[in-house]
């Protein structure tokens, strides 16, 4: 039997009026001896992963959270999805379990623009992956086909993309920006580079209940264990978390 695979979508509701609410996706493997995943450590895995200050943390991350999302008791609610069977991507029905927990609380100093978030970047190992795809031999034309002189062309595909993912953080608290040229503040990148460091190791080792936060390639149908990170240290944007509540006045002005 295939050690199971679920994925966790965590929703982070908010006061403001925005395009789309804040979420965040992760996926776990059973890495021990169990082949079936505990719910409850995944949830301790998750309620850590935003309230707890992990070794070397000056911070959690919901202090640089933006205060405008809940703080409601158990306002931050997760869905998990068995997708052992749908690694293609394929749809995995209806959850098969929930959790909600309470956000820790903000540093309060303002918020950030809501589209403005900190991203997260990791990976597996690339093994044989190549960063472009291979070239494959194809005829180009007709005429290519009926002289027998197909052309060469290399394929648009990046399997090295397959390996990597993705997390957007946000909406982010006032605390996040630099005060010289607009970066995220280097406090800020280090406790998430702590926290990432931490929690992508593997969780409960040696137990039979032993598990990963994996890359999950919907294209590959597979997973890998994540093996490298990084945080990035200017904002990106998610325009679809944007505030549409903010009515924007153009007023033309003659030259």
């Amino acid at each position: 039997m295939a050690q199971q695979v679920i994925h966790a979508r965590v929703s982070l509701p908010n006061s403001g009026t925005f395009n789309d609410m804040s979420t965040n996706g992760f996926t776990f493997e059973a890495t021990g001896s169990d082949v079936d995943l505990t719910l409850s450590d995944i949830d301790t895995w998750l309620e850590n992963f935003y309230n707890t200050a992990n070794a070397g943390q000056t911070h959690p991350l919901s202090y640089y959270l933006s205060d405008q999302i809940s703080r409601a008791s158990n306002g931050i609610s997760v869905l998990y999805y068995d997708v052992t069977a749908h690694l293609d991507g394929t749809p995995a029905g209806s959850p098969i379990g929930t959790f909600n927990f309470t956000l820790g609380t903000s540093e309060g100093t303002g918020v950030l623009p809501a589209e403005l978030a900190l991203c997260i970047g990791y990976r597996g190992n690339y093994g044989t992956d190549p960063e472009r795809g291979i070239a494959v031999t194809l005829p180009s034309t007709d005429q290519a086909i009926d002289q027998g002189a197909p052309s060469t062309h290399t394929g648009n595909e990046r399997p090295r993309a397959r390996d990597r993912g993705r997390i957007y953080l946000g909406p982010l608290d006032l605390n996040c920006l630099g005060t010289t040229d607009g970066s995220i503040t280097s406090i800020c990148a280090t406790d998430v580079g702590h926290l990432v460091n931490d929690l992508a190791n593997t969780q409960l080792p040696g137990d039979h209940d032993q598990f990963n936060w994996v890359q999950w390639s919907r294209r590959a149908a597979s997973v890998k264990q994540i093996t490298y990170y990084y945080v990035d240290d200017y904002f990106a944007t998610q325009r679809r978390r944007a505030d549409t509540s903010i009515v924007r006045t153009h007023t033309w002005v003659s030259v």
